[in-house]
C-alpha cells in the first residue's frame, strides 16, 4: 500500500485583520477626539491662537473695580403715633407686606415694628427699572391706603441703592456696662467716624436711651379744666419725640405721643 507522503501547506494568516477597527469601536467618543487632536499636525496652531485670543480678551474687556449694579430698594416708612409695636405689627408691617409682594419685579419684603412706627423694606429684583419700580410701589400704596387703619399717617417713601449697604460695622459689647452707656460710648465713636474722609452716613443701631414718660391723671385735668392736647403741643416745641403716655377712656386706652419722626 502507498504512502501518500505529499503535505498540504495550511494558510494560517487572517484573511482581514479587523483589530484596528475594533479598538476605533471600542473607544468613547472624547478619547476619539482626544486622539483627533493629538495626531494632528494643526493643534499647536490651534494652542497658541487660543491663547492670543485670550490675552486680547483680558486687555481689551472693560473693566470696572465697582461695576454699578442696578438692584431698585425702598424703604417705607409708615408712621403711626401712639401705637405700641404689637399694633404696628398686626395693622401696619403685616397687611403692606403683603401688599408689595403683589407688585411685579419684587424679590425679598422686610419689616420692621416699632413703637410709633413701621418699617418695610422692598428690594427689586437685580436690573428692574429703578424710576418704573418705584412708580409701580407708590401707585400700589397710594390705592390701599384706605385698608390702614385711622390714626396712620401718610408714608414716607425713600429710595435706596446698592450703594447704601454698610461697608464696615462696629459692634460693641460688655458684661460691665449696660446699654445706656454703650449707646452713649457709641455716639462718641460716632462722632470721630464722621470726621474721617469719605464717610458718607453714619447710623447707632440698639442700646438703651433715655425717654420721659409721662402718666396723665384724667381726674386733675378735668379739675383743673387742662386739655391733654395743650400738654402734648407744649412738649412738641421741644423737638424731641416723646412716648407721653397713654388715657383710659370710656374704657379704651389711647396711646400718647409727642415730637418729630
Amino acid at each position: 500500500m502507498a504512502e501518500n507522503n505529499e503535505k498540504k501547506h495550511i494558510n494560517t494568516e487572517p484573511v482581514c485583520d479587523y483589530s484596528d477597527n475594533l479598538e476605533v469601536l471600542e473607544m468613547g467618543l472624547a478619547e476619539r477626539v482626544s486622539k483627533l487632536f493629538i495626531k494632528s499636525k494643526i493643534t499647536p496652531l490651534l494652542v497658541i491662537a487660543s491663547l492670543f485670543i485670550g490675552i486680547v480678551s483680558v486687555i481689551y474687556t472693560p473693566k470696572e473695580e465697582e461695576p454699578q449694579i442696578v438692584v431698585p430698594m425702598v424703604d417705607i416708612f409708615v408712621p403711626y403715633p401712639g401705637a405700641d409695636v404689637d399694633s404696628v405689627e398686626k395693622y401696619v408691617t403685616e397687611p403692606l407686606s403683603k401688599i408689595m409682594w403683589e407688585i411685579p419685579g419684587v424679590k425679598y419684603v422686610y419689616s420692621t415694628a416699632m413703637d410709633d412706627m413701621g418699617l418695610v423694606t422692598v428690594r427689586f429684583e437685580v436690573g428692574e427699572d429703578e424710576q418704573k419700580s418705584i412708580t409701580n410701589l407708590k401707585t400700589k400704596i397710594d390705592y390701599n391706603m384706605d385698608r390702614m387703619p385711622s390714626g396712620v399717617e401718610n408714608p414716607i417713601i425713600k429710595s435706596r441703592s446698592i450703594n447704601d449697604v454698610p461697608q464696615v460695622t462696629v459692634t460693641l459689647w460688655s458684661k460691665e456696662v449696660d446699654g445706656y452707656l454703650l449707646r452713649q460710648i457709641a455716639g462718641e465713636v460716632e462722632h470721630r467716624l464722621k470726621s474721617v474722609e469719605d464717610v458718607s452716613i453714619t447710623d447707632i443701631k440698639g442700646g438703651y436711651e433715655k425717654v420721659v414718660r409721662i402718666e396723665p391723671d384724667t381726674a386733675k385735668l378735668d379739675a383743673y379744666n387742662i386739655d391733654f392736647l395743650k400738654i402734648m403741643r407744649s412738649l412738641k416745641v421741644s423737638h424731641d419725640s416723646l412716648n407721653t403716655g397713654n388715657i383710659i377712656r370710656n374704657d379704651e386706652v389711647i396711646y400718647m405721643s409727642a415730637g418729630n419722626f
